[in-house]
């Protein structure tokens, strides 16, 4: 009896899911995506005031790939060598080297309309911070997105 109910019941799903629509490719979440200055870091545990004469940003695109430069444009020719991987379900990032290294520092973010901060653990441990409060194994970036019209 048991096995007719099982096979009733995928009949039924199957014959549901027939007439179905095939879901669509999920698309990439674009929150992170463009170009952010870099207005503090916070390197284990001291603070470095950006903006001015540093004038360090980044560029993020729909794969979290990220080009840094000086000025708001990127650069012809720029390269990425860092990928951002975001969690926004975990609020989680993952700051990866891409350019062979396979180093991976695991971290968290807060993101807030235009201001994100990103804390990843670069000791190299793999413990990931609970939050993104400032300590001696941490490296915290605070970041304001460039306007579009901005960028001129």
């Amino acid at each position: 009896m048991i096995r007719s109910l099982a096979v009733l019941g995928l009949a039924a799903a199957a014959a549901l899911s027939a007439g179905a629509p095939v879901p669509k490719e999920v698309k990439k979440d674009d929150k992170f995506e463009g170009t952010w200055q870099i207005e503090s870091i916070n390197a284990f545990g001291r603070v470095a005031q950006f903006g001015g004469a540093n004038n360090q940003h980044w560029t993020l695109d729909a794969e979290g790939n990220m080009k840094t430069h000086q000025g708001p444009v990127v650069p012809d020719g720029a390269k990425s060598f860092i990928q951002l991987a975001f969690d926004p379900k975990l609020k989680t990032v993952e700051y990866k080297y891409t350019n062979g290294n396979n180093i991976n520092y695991p971290g968290v973010y807060e993101l807030a309309g235009d201001s994100l901060k990103v804390c990843c653990n670069l000791r190299g441990t793999g413990t990931r911070p609970a939050n993104t409060d400032p300590a001696m194994d941490r490296y915290i970036w605070t970041l304001k997105r460039v306007k579009p019209e901005e960028k001129k």
